[in-house]
């Protein structure tokens, strides 16, 4: 009489593993593509915090100086690569909106490997009303400026809008 032998084949094992590798290198592709994701999604919510921020002191007149009377915060232009954005604040020197302070604000910093896209124009939020102009203080803002981040063909975009609104949207476009 002849004992059967319990167990598994080489055959067998080799495929249950192929099959082990194969789920788990879909679970981890997946799993980068997300924390990428999150990295521009993130970058993008915390850059609508910060114009948001900025537009508030606008509209509250906020000083960053004491005895300095305010009256705009910057987000200049950005060049397309860009992974930083250096805001600045002006005061009243005399009658003219032209005396700069730029270490009054924080330098806005995108995560490691995010960088802006496009080019674009830039936004100003003039006091005391958050009127909102282009980057360069030379006129109000006629067309929506655009911040689109990107990283590793992950894109969201930051949307200024010329009255004022400021929102955030997953993909290459503003809503």
């Amino acid at each position: 009489m002849m004992r059967k032998q319990k167990g598994f084949t080489l055959i067998e094992v080799l495929a249950v593993i192929g099959i082990i590798g194969i789920a788990s290198a879909i679970t981890l592709a997946s799993l980068g593509t997300g924390r990428v994701g999150k990295q521009v999604e993130g970058d993008a919510r915390r850059l609508v915090g910060t114009l948001r921020e900025a537009q508030n002191n606008a509209l509250t007149g906020e000083r960053m100086e004491v005895n300095r009377v305010s009256c705009a915060f910057l987000f200049p232009p950005s060049a397309a690569a860009a992974t930083t954005i250096a805001p600045t604040y002006r005061y009243r020197n005399g009658a003219t909106c032209s005396a700069v302070l730029s270490a009054a604000l924080p330098v806005f910093r995108l995560t490691p490997g995010v960088r802006i896209s496009v080019a674009n124009i830039g936004v100003s939020f003039v006091v005391p009303w958050g009127q909102v102009w282009d980057g360069s203080m030379t006129a109000p803002l006629a067309n929506t400026v655009q911040y689109t981040l990107v990283k590793s063909g992950v894109t969201w975009s930051v949307c200024v809008y010329p009255e004022g609104r400021i929102e955030e949207a997953a993909g290459a476009a503003c809503p």
